[in-house]
């Protein structure tokens, strides 16, 4: 039976593109068998979100966020409305949505409203438990989906997988810093990857929201010739010794695709994360939050990866502890099937 199901995300400069991208992933494995409807903010990476011909559906100028649910019930009576969204939603929201006859689905966030939601699932390979026990009972917190399997990998990441790894003669240094970077992390660490004088070529991706394209001009100017700084593109990851990114989907990606990381966070909250992370997969090298870091740590860091005699080879040590079926098995849920 054909179900309307909204994704209610956003997307925007400040915020990134992760929660639009993520949920644009679950929504292909949706829309053969479903009307998939995205409830967001007007702003131009809409555009993804209308290459895949999905309908959109605009929150107004100054709207709450809770009227804009209403709106969203009482205009486009859906069947199941899945929140990606950094907001604090209360229980009487979702019991007021939850007694119209609506599933709700909580992705990736800790709030009021999630001991009330009929599913809550978090697309990491790690979850905060005791921050997690304030809100839910242990009933339902068994309830909580959660780890690897439900990682979500982008389709243009899962071609990857089985691209043929080219050897080169130094080794490559792929840099990203997330689609809009609004700490400013590639501008803070481009001067100290100069500085550091590597026998390695540095490939240096820019997200298409990125923030700081103004400050990238003094650089483009006086880039070393190891050193190239061009438009955001997954294909450059294939042949990568080394990706350095800062923390989110980004690095998820880079445990599918087995590389050697360094991770470096936005925020104290996602160092965190990022630190159990690289306890459970050794490729990570977690250098914590960016106004932490300084050039010392940073160098070493990379001299210790590019240095060892290991760097040539792919390990398999984290193979099939995220498979990219993350998308598949939510979606099931969103239907039903699970």
């Amino acid at each position: 039976m054909l179900k309307k199901i909204i994704f209610r995300c956003d997307s925007n400069p400040d915020i990134g593109l992760g929660h639009l991208t993520r949920c644009i992933s679950i929504g292909r494995e949706l829309k053969g068998d479903n009307d998939v409807i995205f409830a967001t903010i007007s702003d131009k990476t809409n555009s993804k979100i209308e290459n895949e011909l999905f309908r959109i559906f605009l929150k107004e100028n100054f709207e709450t966020e809770e009227l804009f649910l209403l709106r969203i019930v009482e205009e486009l009576e859906p069947d199941v409305i899945v929140l990606d969204k950094k907001y604090p939603y209360s229980k009487d929201i979702i019991i007021q949505l939850k007694s119209l006859g609506i599933k709700i689905i909580i992705l990736d966030h800790i709030c009021d409203g999630i001991s009330e939601a009929d599913e809550v699932i978090f697309p990491n390979a790690h979850l905060d438990n005791k921050r997690l026990n304030t809100y839910l009972s242990e009933e339902k917190m068994a309830k909580v989906k959660f780890g690897p399997e439900y990682v979500i990998i982008r389709d243009e990441i899962l071609r990857l997988k089985d691209k043929e790894y080219t050897q080169f003669n130094r080794p490559i240094v792929v840099v990203t810093t997330g689609g809009s970077d609004p700490e400013g992390v590639l501008i803070k660490i481009i001067p100290w990857l100069i500085e550091g004088k590597f026998d390695a070529d540095f490939r240096i991706l820019i997200g298409e929201s990125f923030q700081h394209r103004n400050k990238l001009e003094y650089f483009l100017k006086n880039l070393p010739d190891n050193f190239k700084i061009m438009d955001y593109s997954p294909q450059e990851f294939v042949n990568a010794n080394l990706v350095i990114c800062t923390f989110g989907i980004t690095l998820y990606e880079m445990i599918y695709l087995d590389k050697n990381i360094i991770s470096i966070s936005h925020s104290l909250e996602n160092d965190s994360v990022s630190s159990s992370l690289s306890q459970k997969f050794e490729r990570i090298e977690n250098l914590g939050y960016i106004n932490d870091l300084n050039f010392k740590i940073l160098i070493k860091t990379i001299n210790k990866i590019l240095n060892e005699s290991s760097y040539k080879i792919l390990s398999d040590n984290n193979n099939n502890l995220i498979n990219g079926l993350g998308a598949v098995r939510i979606g099931k849920i969103i239907r039903g099937d699970e």
